[in-house]
């Protein structure tokens, strides 16, 4: 039964009263008050005799109910000042731990939770203040997948109000008439019914996307590797990192959604779209990369896809430039890059577990190749630059059969067995000085018997050194010369890094790095 408490005589002095604004009454001298609801108006003054009410947190509206109080569990009126004061008996009656608070007047409104406690000492009083501001709204739709299965028969209520409505024929619905507040909302869909947020700002119908797509839940914190050590302690600190979703064949249906991944989005769990960038997406690999970004507070992330209607223009995907471009230095270069070899554990790769270089040397291809070092002594090719502050990688080499000899340095990035997966690489990047005609490749060798590379040429005639960016539109064309099968091919089977020199040439090469991916990208 709602309660709505008046005490008469002061109802009836205030009504003589000529100003209407001080026509309200207060429920209790708030000296003796347990809790003060101070209601001001959008023009910073009292407002007066405006009807609150109060509902269950987890109340919502069925659209056939004739309660013409809306669900209230209780009623108050403002006094002259604005105020509601409540004794403890009358906190107490309402029998609820906290109570969503709902003030209309006219075109202005106020909504809020708040908590409601007896367990106060003497004299200590809760207040709570609300302002009147205009009133707003959200409008959203419901999936092409669910329009299909559920009809116009998809109702959305609003937790804490009396607002109900039904989706129309093309599965769009608007809810007006809202105080500004982030609301819960409930979508009930045949015996189903799942939550979402809606956030109502002043004077704004603001949109609240698309409703009941085919999804998964992740935790948030799965999606930032164990190794991240870094990412993981600015995400303790409350800083925003990128965490990564890996999908394949095992844990994801690539037939359901759109070519390229393109009706894909990613959702907070209260429905807000998360900035998300896909790193690649191979769907005749049936392999996926997304890249989200992991504000403070996410728990869980939803990862939505099957809606015809959605695309790059109405969802949170951005390019993956943009996506790093507010993260921590040190964040970025862990988890957006990782560092071959730099020559200062001799030929050690300096990567780290959980990737696994195996070993990098010199080979010859041809019998009458001159190299120094020879291939056997490798390591004696690694030497000190006091120009660079650190150590990098000399040799020279000279092949009296131009069109069949040469030497490489390799690097074993990957096993044939476990491939490194380079699909959402941005560039290769390593420092060059030298004279000579050489090559940059990355290599397949042995994966599901292939062998083959993709191929970078260039020539050099410099001591400086020179900064290398190889993008993926930078490698040489399929043309099957020195082994070239092409980019397309090889991208995410990659086992090795292979620097040749043709002819007569003199190298020094230093820091080998991948930008675009991470340790996850090369783990065995």
């Amino acid at each position: 039964m709602i309660r709505l408490l008046w005490i008469a005589l002061l109802a009836l002095l205030a009504a003589c009263s000529s100003d209407d604004k001080t026509a309200g009454i207060s429920t209790v001298e708030t000296e003796n008050a347990m809790l003060v609801i101070q209601v001001t108006g959008a023009d910073s003054l009292p407002a007066a005799n405006v009807l609150a009410r109060m509902r269950a947190v987890r109340y919502v509206h069925d659209a056939g109910a004739a309660d013409s109080a809306g669900g209230a569990v209780a009623e108050f009126a403002t006094d002259s000042l604005g105020r509601i004061a409540l004794a403890a008996s009358a906190v107490e009656s309402i029998g609820l731990d906290s109570v969503a608070v709902e003030i209309l007047d006219g075109k202005y409104g106020a909504f809020d939770v708040i908590p409601l406690s007896t367990d106060a000492a003497a004299g200590d009083v809760d207040s709570v203040s609300l302002t009147l501001a205009k009133l707003g709204g959200f409008k959203g739709r419901i999936s092409e997948n669910a329009l299909e299965r559920y009809g116009d028969s998809v109702m959305v209520q609003v937790y804490g109000t009396d607002r109900v409505v039904a989706v129309d024929s093309n599965g769009e619905f608007v809810l007006e008439g809202l105080p500004p507040f982030e609301y819960a909302i409930r979508i009930v869909a045949g015996d189903s019914a799942v939550d979402a947020v809606g956030e109502v700002a002043a004077g704004e119908v603001s949109q609240l996307g698309v409703l009941l797509q085919n999804s998964i839940v992740i935790a948030a914190d799965s999606l930032v590797s164990g190794w991240m050590e870094t990412a993981r302690e600015a995400r303790a600190a409350g800083k925003t990192v990128v965490g990564f979703v890996h999908l394949d064949s095992s844990n994801f249906d690539f037939t359901a959604v759109r070519e390229g991944g393109a009706d894909v989005n990613v959702l907070g769990m209260e429905g807000k779209q998360i900035p998300f960038a896909v790193s690649y997406w191979d769907d005749s690999l049936q392999l996926a990369v997304v890249q989200l970004q992991l504000a403070a507070g996410i728990d869980s992330v939803r990862l939505a896809w099957g809606d015809g209607k959605t695309d790059s223009k109405n969802s949170g995907r951005v390019e993956c430039s943009d996506l790093w471009k507010s993260i921590d230095a040190a964040v970025v270069q862990e988890q957006n890059m990782v560092s071959i070899i730099d020559f200062e554990s001799g030929l050690a790769p300096n990567i780290r577990e959980p990737a696994h270089v195996k070993d990098a040397y010199l080979i010859y291809l041809g019998d009458s190749v001159v190299s120094d070092p020879l291939p056997k002594n490798s390591a004696d090719g690694v030497e000190a630059d006091s120009a660079r502050g650190g150590h990098v990688f000399h040799w020279s080499s000279e092949a009296p059969n131009p069109g069949g000899s040469w030497t490489s340095f390799v690097v074993e990035v990957c096993s044939p067995e476990r491939p490194c997966n380079l699909e959402g690489i941005d560039s290769v990047v390593f420092d060059i000085r030298g004279d000579g005609f050489y090559s940059f490749a990355l290599e397949t060798n042995g994966w599901d018997d292939m062998d083959g590379k993709t191929i970078y040429l260039d020539t050099i005639a410099t001591e400086k050194w020179l900064h290398k960016v190889i993008t993926p539109a930078d490698w040489d064309e399929a043309d099957n010369k020195y082994g070239n099968i092409g980019w397309e091919r090889i991208r995410g089977h990659v086992t090795h890094i292979n620097i040749s020199a043709f002819y007569t040439a003199e190298l020094w090469i230093d820091d080998i790095k991948f930008y675009g991916v991470n340790l996850d990208d090369m783990r065995e």
